[in-house]
């Protein structure tokens, strides 16, 4: 598991972002992406129902099958999509640098959110080259 460390004004080169948020027990989930769409570069995918407990990847299928919750935004970079993905669940903080866990699939998400020390942040990004 390799993590970057943004500060201030980070460079998210990035073809794909996957953004957690924990709120308690619950988890909420953003999803960025290379889309090169008409109003932007990227189309950020936020979820506003949590995802089911359990695995990650087959919550993440739930929410696509069956949230009616979502908000589809066009970003021109990633460094926007992760201002509005603080600015959904916690407009209030304010972050001088951002935690990347870079990851070859989505796959490995599973496996990395079972580690204690990861599933104890409020913010959780993975990256995807």
């Amino acid at each position: 598991m390799e993590k970057t460390i943004y500060q201030k004004q980070p460079n998210l080169d990035y073809r794909s972002l996957v953004m957690v948020y924990f709120n308690g027990s619950e988890r909420y989930l953003a999803h960025s992406f290379i889309h090169n769409g008409r109003e932007g570069k990227y189309l950020s995918i936020l979820y506003k129902d949590p995802l089911p407990e359990g695995d990650f990847i087959a919550g993440w299928n739930y929410l696509d099958d069956n949230s009616f919750s979502m908000v589809m935004v066009p970003e021109v970079s990633q460094e926007l999509a992760v201002e509005d993905f603080y600015a959904a669940w916690n407009p209030d903080m304010i972050t001088k640098g951002i935690e990347i866990i870079e990851v070859k699939g989505f796959d490995e998400i599973n496996r990395l959110m079972a580690d204690p020390e990861v599933n104890q942040q409020e913010f959780l990004f993975f990256g995807r080259k």
